[in-house]
């Protein structure tokens, strides 16, 4: 087994968790059988299975998004202000119309769960008629199968932006717009 944990930020006020986690197992088995003397088989199994739970967005493009992003145009998210302070969904941050990128909204509106598995398996039978037809003659018969399956689940909300009015650095406090 292999797991793999994300070093992302999770915003408690969400009802579930956007962190990475990647789970990743993998079995082999290899049998070899001596049925006769002059006959052999060997089964072989293998399956790989993943299970994913993070941001709807893959990593890298999460990354590529900040480095797109100006970091002071506005915050990340907003503390509710007076006029708010009975709203129970996070104020994200945005400008003016509010068309502009917030990561950080588009890493915590959501997640996205995915489970893959692969499994296959073969069988080899060897006979060999050297005793019973000619000196070095044999048979030899194989049979495969593989199966493959997988489902995703993305679970999103739109978010809700807010753009401050005026903010006062001394008290560091701002009149947000909805």
């Amino acid at each position: 087994m292999n797991q793999d944990h994300g070093n992302l930020k999770v915003d408690h006020r969400n009802n579930f968790n956007t962190n990475i986690s990647l789970r990743t197992y993998t079995i082999r088995s290899n049998v070899n059988l001596k049925v006769t003397k002059t006959t052999s088989a060997m089964v072989r199994l293998f399956g790989t299975f993943d299970s994913y739970t993070g941001p709807i967005t893959s990593g890298a493009a999460m990354y590529m998004n900040i480095m797109r992003t100006s970091p002071v145009l506005f915050k990340p998210y907003y503390e509710p202000d007076s006029t708010h302070r009975f709203v129970n969904h996070i104020l994200f941050g945005n400008a003016e119309t509010g068309n502009y990128f917030n990561p950080y909204a588009d890493m915590t509106r959501g997640y996205k769960q995915y489970s893959n598995s692969l499994m296959g398996s073969q069988i080899e039978l060897n006979q060999d008629l050297s005793s019973i037809i000619t000196p070095g003659l044999s048979l030899r018969g194989m049979m495969t199968t593989n199966r493959r399956a997988n489902f995703t689940i993305t679970r999103a909300y739109k978010p809700f932006y807010v753009t401050p009015a005026s903010y006062d650095k001394f008290t560091n406090t701002y009149i947000s717009v909805i």
